[in-house]
C-alpha cells in the first residue's frame, strides 16, 4: 500500500492535495479583514496549508510574508524578520 502523504516537511505544488475547502474559507476570512488562526495536533498539514494559501494570494496580486517563529528566539529577532520580509514585498 503507498503512503500518499508526506511526513517531515511541508509539501508545495503537486503535493499539496485534498485542502481546497479549507483553503476557500480562509481565503475568503482573510480578504474580508478576518484574522485567522489555524489550531491542529503536529504534522496535520497547517504550514503546508497556510504556504499553499500565500501563494494563492500572490498569485492574486495581494501582498504576503511569511516568518517561521518556531525557532525565533525573541521578540526582537521576531521584529527583525517581519521588516526584512514587509520590505522585501515593497520591492
Amino acid at each position: 500500500m503507498s503512503d500518499n502523504f508526506q511526513v517531515g516537511k511541508p509539501v508545495t505544488g503537486s503535493e499539496f492535495i485534498g485542502r481546497e475547502r479549507e483553503l476557500k474559507t480562509i481565503s475568503q476570512l482573510v480578504n474580508s479583514g478576518q484574522s485567522v488562526v489555524l489550531i491542529a495536533p503536529r504534522r496535520f498539514g497547517k504550514t503546508s496549508l497556510l504556504l499553499k494559501l500565500l501563494q494563492d494570494l500572490r498569485n492574486e496580486k495581494c501582498s504576503t510574508s511569511y516568518v517561521d517563529i518556531f525557532t525565533t528566539p525573541d521578540l526582537k529577532r521576531f521584529s527583525e524578520l517581519l521588516t526584512i520580509k514587509v520590505l522585501e514585498n515593497k520591492n
